[in-house]
């Protein structure tokens, strides 16, 4: 059965709460960007009644008070989420901007919400006057403002990736003139190392070479190290032993036979795909 209902199923259901003594708990928000900190207080909330009632800003009413970007997540979104949390009973989407309407409505024995809420916000008269328990939680350190900050942040960091090549195929490459342009062009967006024949690694213009126990330590010390990072690079190599290296590790695996006639073709045509 739904949690998500109108407000007036819940008060034609609200009469046999009555009738069973049942304390009602209100809270009321937009619940956007679901996180830790809505869990503790959804948890806490319950603790003062029997059943917790939601009171849902929908998309519209969010929009005028947070701005045209906001909500990330729809209202039918955002009600599913809560849906699956077990100490909610109902959920109420409403299209006000406040909810003072429903205060009147549903008469709650207990109103609960975090203390960034103001203590005079619109509304608090009414349930006072029906003698409703006004309950505040000290206010969690994440919000969906600070998750959006961090998505943000994150997001801007360029992450590097590798193009990690065996020293008879790079050469072999780069001894091609059309090959070696592209491998110019895409040294400038991805960092290019060479695994010697003795499996040290080098970078591409650098003096820098590394050589752990074997290839699968040497590409796990170079992803801690920040040189790149795993799953966004290749490693590229006619030998067998690398390509199963590269899997274990999660490096994209690129085998290319020397022998075939068609191997630059075959290698260009990746150089193209992955430059796009």
């Amino acid at each position: 059965m739904s949690k998500i209902i109108t407000v007036n199923k819940f008060l034609k259901q609200q009469v046999d709460y009555k009738r069973l003594n049942k304390r009602i708990v209100l809270m009321s928000g937009s619940f956007d960007l679901y996180h830790p900190g809505h869990v503790d207080i959804l948890r806490k909330a319950k603790r003062y009644g029997d059943i917790l009632v939601i009171l849902l800003n929908s998309d519209s009413s969010i929009r005028k008070y947070k701005g045209r970007n906001r909500p990330i997540f729809n209202q039918k979104e955002r009600a599913k989420i809560l849906e699956s949390n077990q100490h909610i009973d109902h959920i109420i989407i409403f299209p006000e901007i406040n909810p003072k309407k429903y205060f009147s409505l549903i008469k709650p024995e207990v109103f609960c919400n975090g203390l960034d809420w103001s203590k005079d916000f619109i509304g608090r008269e009414i349930l006072e006057q029906n003698r409703c328990k006004l309950v505040f939680f000290k206010r969690a350190a994440l919000s969906a403002s600070n998750i959006i900050e961090r998505i943000i942040r994150i997001s801007s960091i360029r992450e590097k990736n590798g193009l990690i090549f065996d020293e008879p195929l790079f050469n072999r490459l780069a001894s091609d003139t059309e090959v070696s342009q592209k491998l110019k062009v895409l040294s400038k967006e991805k960092e290019i190392y060479i695994i010697s024949q003795d499996n040290k690694i080098f970078c591409l213009g650098s003096n820098k070479q590394i050589r752990k126990k074997n290839i699968v330590d040497t590409l796990l010390f170079m992803a801690k190290s920040n040189d790149f990072v795993l799953n966004h690079s290749y490693l590229i190599s006619s030998r067998s032993d690398l390509i199963e290296s590269a899997k274990e590790v999660n490096v994209h695996p690129m085998f290319f036979d020397m022998q075939n006639p068609d191997f630059k073709k075959s290698f260009l045509a990746f150089i193209n795909k992955i430059m796009v």
